[in-house]
């Protein structure tokens, strides 16, 4: 990408392709009023597809490395198949720097179907370091997870490993997914930010069978300014316990006019699930 190209607007479509143990690649910061739409696509990776300077180190579809969606801009994954027979492999991984989403701008997931045949397979893995965040949506912008179906029982649906910033009038919504079983199906390996009239939404998802150990799991805490985490109306299908829907591990230190709602979550039907 090239932020300061002089263009009015840019439509860049990838359709109806299929990728055989090949990398698709997004790459940093696009101009203004930039669409990006992977529709139609067909992803297999059977193993590790190096690339020269992106430090991948697990078999990937799609790999993106310090992308910034930003200024009235889309970048949607809808309607393709993902799929990975390789241990450890990753659908959509994020490699170093935090996907990046401002300023009016949406990054979406879509419609598509995974079949991850290979064990501790993770959809999307979202990088990062000490030094950076892992998910930045600031300013009128959102991430959407919506109506995706995972065919086979993974570790993760959405790691991340690294500080998670959501501000300013933004949301991270994940919704209506359709998954098997997993150890954990969101999982923050660092403090989730979620600031000014904001709010993560986890909700009318369906699991056929119950994660291991948590739908989400937050270490070491969530911190909330006048903003909201709702967690609810998720369905677990089959359990051999009660499953946790919420396990944040640490008490929240910043709670300023923040909620955190968990609420309607039904084991097979009619129980409730435990926070």
């Amino acid at each position: 990408g090239n932020a300061y190209a002089a263009v009015g607007s840019l439509n860049i479509v990838v359709t109806g392709n299929t990728f055989s143990d090949a990398l698709l690649s997004l790459e940093g910061g696009f101009p203004p009023r930039t669409n990006i739409t992977i529709s139609g696509n067909r992803f297999t990776a059977t193993r590790l597809i190096p690339r020269s300077g992106l430090g991948l180190d697990r078999p990937s579809c799609v790999a993106m490395n310090e992308l910034a969606i930003s200024n009235d801009s889309a970048v949607v994954l809808s309607g393709n198949v993902f799929q990975a027979v390789a241990a450890s492999s990753s659908a959509i991984y994020v490699v170093k720097s935090a996907l990046s989403v401002s300023w009016h701008s949406v990054f979406a997931v879509m419609g598509n179907t995974f079949y991850m045949d290979g064990v501790n397979a993770t959809l999307i893995h979202l990088g990062g370091s000490s030094q950076s965040s892992s998910l930045s949506v600031l300013n009128n912008s959102a991430v959407v997870i919506r109506g995706n179906v995972v065919t086979r029982p993974v570790q993760y649906f959405m790691h991340i490993l690294s500080v998670s910033r959501v501000e300013s009038h933004s949301a991270v919504v994940f919704q209506g997914n359709e998954m098997q079983g997993s150890m954990v199906v969101l999982l923050s390996r660092s403090s989730f930010h979620i600031y000014y009239d904001s709010w993560l939404q986890l909700s009318g998802n369906l699991c056929r069978e119950s994660p291991l150990y948590a739908f989400g799991f937050f270490y070491p805490k969530v911190n909330l300014r006048d903003s909201t985490m709702s967690v609810s109306g998720n369905q677990f299908m089959s359990s051999t316990g009660t499953p946790t829907v919420v396990h944040i591990f640490k008490k929240s230190c910043d709670l300023t006019n923040g909620a955190i709602v968990a609420a309607c979550n039904s084991v097979s039907g009619s129980e409730e699930a435990k926070y």
